[in-house]
């Protein structure tokens, strides 16, 4: 059966996009999307998954970006490391029913999973302080992405919303997606949903189930069909 991998923020992580998609489609759905991720932590996954040869040149691969200023943080889990990560988790972020880290990567050296640092923690905080280069980080997943739609010609890029970028940093990823004849959505999700008036799940403006379903059948499908990928 042919796969539908998804990747992308709780954008994409939350119920309703993804599901409604793979259902019009009638393929599996792959799911390497994270809530609270930068486009690094997508990068990682992407590449993981294609290691493992776990992605045919039949899929459709929905590549959803997100805001750069998430820095990804990737930790090896010695002792110290697990310890203190796992120690916040608990004190933290257990009794809010939130986490603020995964660990399901793929190392193909030691079959080590790594600490992956979501966009709430405080270690992935830190980091960024120190370390981050936002506009490397972008250019990073832009690269990838072109990588990615080389080999999987059914590539198809959607950004999160439009407040993500600058209008400057908007314009280089689309001159380059074109450049490379990466095919990608034009209007923003999280816009798209607030201007036909449909409804978000919490505050921090995260579209409900209903709302990534309609997104899914009135524009990502189309889209799909448009291009003869189904």
């Amino acid at each position: 059966m042919n796969k539908l991998i998804t990747l992308g923020c709780s954008l994409t992580h939350n119920q309703g996009v993804k599901e409604k998609l793979a259902e019009l489609l009638g393929y599996e759905l792959v799911n390497l999307s994270q809530s609270a991720c930068g486009n690094g932590l997508q990068v990682n996954r992407f590449q993981e998954h294609v290691l493992q040869n776990k992605i045919d040149k039949n899929d459709i691969i929905i590549w959803q970006v997100t805001t750069p200023v998430r820095n990804a943080v990737r930790l090896f889990p010695n002792e110290k490391n697990y310890y203190e990560i796992k120690k916040l988790q608990d004190e933290e972020f257990t009794p809010k029913d939130r986490y603020h880290f995964v660990q399901d990567s793929f190392n193909a050296f030691d079959n080590i999973s790594r600490l992956d640092m979501l966009c709430n923690s405080p270690w992935s905080k830190v980091y960024t302080l120190e370390y981050f280069d936002m506009l490397e980080q972008l250019q990073n997943v832009l690269s990838n992405i072109v990588l990615c739609s080389k080999i999987y010609p059914k590539t198809l890029v959607v950004f999160g919303w439009y407040e993500m970028m600058n209008e400057h940093e908007h314009n280089v990823f689309k001159n380059y997606l074109d450049t490379h004849n990466v095919h990608y959505i034009k209007e923003y999700y999280l816009d798209w949903v607030i201007s036909k008036g449909l409804k978000m799940w919490d505050n921090d403006k995260h579209p409900d189930e209903e709302a990534g379903s309609e997104w899914s059948k009135q524009v990502l499908f189309p889209k799909l069909q448009e291009l003869n990928w189904v």
